[in-house]
């Protein structure tokens, strides 16, 4: 479901998934009184700033923002310029279905322009086209995308950041930093420079030259040494295809992948590496 309205405040409508997605563009008389949902609410400004204000708090809000409010916090939200913003609203009942996950979303969480912030605006527009267009199919990608959006929270929530305590003059290189401690999770994502680049919000060539200084070796160099590591330990350990192995570490072109493992290998093909490596029955079935 979706709501708009430049004035008034918008009441939820849930559907059976008990999830509900909104849109708020303030005008520039909006005034926000101080308000106390029985629901989570995950907001994603895409235009404008303005501040958060939860008790004695006061947090800058801005666009590629993503905050979790839990239920029964009590806040509001003033404008600077008018923010247009999207409101995912997430009954309590949703996320109970895992207690953990209603501890480590417990409290507030404010992350500003996290590197993850494109993940989660697509991760927004898929909702956003479930509740336009819906389908029989609808309920259950629904409640995936919630998910997931909720999982980027809890996992960024979950680790030591440290990008709130930097003097402003590091930011941008734990920026890098941040991006670097994601990458043995998510080696298999990256397609280019270009867009490992953009998701930190830095130029190609000084994206480059910091995460070269971070990791000391080529963005390229770390996503191919990840990506044939995982495909070798897969090769040893499991019973999958090479076809499949390949997918699974972040390529999509099988002649490609046999290049890029030999020249990382000793000239070693997949199937040779297999041979001499692979560990007695092991788990998996060959696809």
């Amino acid at each position: 479901m979706l709501s708009v309205d430049s004035h008034k405040p918008m009441k939820p409508v849930f559907g059976t998934e008990g999830v509900c997605i909104l849109e708020s563009r303030h005008g520039r008389s909006f005034e926000m009184q101080e308000t106390r949902d029985d629901f989570f609410k995950v907001l994603y400004p895409f235009r404008g700033s303005g501040w958060l204000l939860v008790g004695r708090s006061r947090r800058r809000l801005q666009a590629r923002d993503v905050v979790l409010i839990p239920p029964q916090t009590s806040h509001r939200i003033t404008d600077s310029s008018p923010l247009a913003l999207y409101i995912v609203c997430i009954q309590q009942g949703f996320v109970e279905r895992i207690s953990e996950a209603v501890i480590a979303l417990a409290g507030l969480a404010h992350h500003s322009q996290p590197i993850w912030a494109d993940e989660m605006a697509r991760l927004i527009r898929s909702l956003l086209i479930e509740f336009s267009c819906p389908t029989k199919s609808s309920p259950a990608w629904i409640t995936a995308q919630t998910w997931l959006i909720l999982g980027l929270i809890w996992r960024a929530e979950r680790k030591a950041s440290v990008q709130s305590h930097m003097p402003p003059g590091l930011v941008t290189c734990e920026r890098v930093a941040a991006y670097l401690r994601e990458l043995p999770r998510r080696f298999h994502e990256e397609l280019d420079l270009d867009a490992a680049a953009s998701r930190v919000g830095l130029s190609r060539r000084r994206f480059s030259q910091l995460f070269r200084e971070a990791a000391g070796e080529s963005w390229l160099q770390a996503i191919r040494r990840l990506r044939i590591g995982h495909t070798q330990k897969l090769l040893s350990e499991t019973g999958h295809s090479v076809t499949a192995i390949a997918f699974q570490s972040g390529f999509n072109d099988l002649s490609h992948f046999h290049r890029v493992f030999r020249s990382c290998s000793n000239g070693l093909t997949p199937e040779s590496w297999r041979r001499m490596t692979r560990v007695d029955s092991p788990p998996g079935v060959m696809l």
